[in-house]
Formats: C-alpha cells, structure tokens, sequence
C-alpha cells in the first residue's frame, strides 16, 4: 500500500537529492505511506570512492528521522539485469539536479528507463529530457531547489490516480521513441547509403 518514488541511479555531486528529501518531511507528516528509494548509492567501480552528495543526502535522512522510514537508500547497486524488478514495483520516478552547465547538456539515462517502465516522471527543470516530459504531459517539472515545487508535484500524483495513469501512459508512449529499433534509424541510414560532406575551398585573406 506504499506509494514508491524511487530515485533510479546514483547520487552524484551534481544531483540534488536534498530537495527531493526535504519534501517528503514535509509530506509524511500526514501521509506515512509515502517512501523514497534510490537504488544506488555509489558507483559500482570499487575505485570511485562514495561522492560528497551522498553522504549529505543520508546525514539528511537520518537528521530528519526519515532514514529507513520514508527514505531509503540500497547501499548496493543494483545489478542492471535487475533494475526492472525495482522500477515496476514504484509508482512515481524522480530526478532532481542543480542549475549547472552539465544540467544543459545532460542526457540521463535513469530517465529513459522511467520511460520504458511506463512511469510519471517528476524531474527539475532545465535539460531536454525534461522538456520533453513536460510537453509530452508524461510528468511534471519543478524549479531548482524548490521544495514546494516537489511537495505540490508529490501531492498532486498521490492524490490523482486518474492524473497519474495518464502521465504513465504517456511515458510509456514517449520510451517507445527510444527503442533501438528507432534511435538506430539515422546509423543504419548512413550505413545504408554513406555520404561525405563536400570539400570547402580555401579562402586566404588579404593582407593588412
């Protein structure tokens, strides 16, 4: 009878998994049945030591009193054949970040497998991926470090079924977008029918 917001990769520097944290304090005040789960904590690599935002995102948890009560961290990794099992069992996927340069350029992968799962996505603004929920009404967008952004975005899927069906199917339709079968497309177009782009001529510049 829980409702699973489940954080679906590490917890790196440039995430922001506080603000996610904060909200559902606030949220479980009134509804204890609201859980947050990542599914990793570190990196697989045994040589990338734990990075900084995590250990500031279970000292969080813990200070709150939410730690292995509302929140809940797989010290682990999950083992990628396997991360399907998780991610079927939650209800609502998130993904918080910070107004950073790498924010601009980011393609997050966790966010593809939300896709495929068929998952209402709540995310921070500011990459393509989340302009494409947003436009797409697969899920819902919030500002940076923005806790009542994610308390109202939380609430407002927990409190519509109806809302968060359709979100999920949604998202199921835009991850077929995705299939290899699709994304592969302009390869096998090039390996098909390969081209090169036309020589330029050079152009000197008259001296001054």
């Amino acid at each position: 009878t829980d409702f699973v917001l489940i954080w679906g990769g590490g917890v790196w520097d440039w995430f922001d998994p506080l603000t996610v944290i904060k909200a559902v304090e606030i949220l479980s005040k009134n509804q204890a049945n609201i859980k947050l789960f990542f599914m990793g904590v570190h990196s697989p690599n045994p040589q990338v030591p734990r990075m900084n935002m995590a250990v500031r995102a279970e000292d969080l948890a813990r200070e709150s009193g939410l730690l292995n009560k509302n929140v809940f961290f797989n010290d682990s990794w999950v083992p990628y054949e396997k991360r399907a099992d998780y991610l079927l069992e939650a209800d609502v996927a998130v993904s918080s970040h910070y107004d950073l340069i790498e924010t601009r350029f980011s393609f997050r992968t966790r966010i593809l497998d939300y896709f495929w799962a068929g998952l209402p996505t709540i995310t921070t603004t500011g990459d393509d991926l989340s302009q494409l929920i947003e436009t797409s009404k697969a899920g819902i967008t919030t500002g940076y470090e923005s806790v009542d952004d994610w308390v109202k975005a939380i609430s407002t899927l927990f409190e519509n079924e109806d809302l968060r069906k359709q979100y999920a199917a949604n998202a199921a339709k835009l991850g077929e977008k995705f299939y290899w079968s699709q994304s592969a497309q302009p390869i096998a177009r090039f390996c098909r029918e390969p081209y090169k782009l036309p020589s330029f001529q050079r152009v000197t510049m008259p001296s001054i």
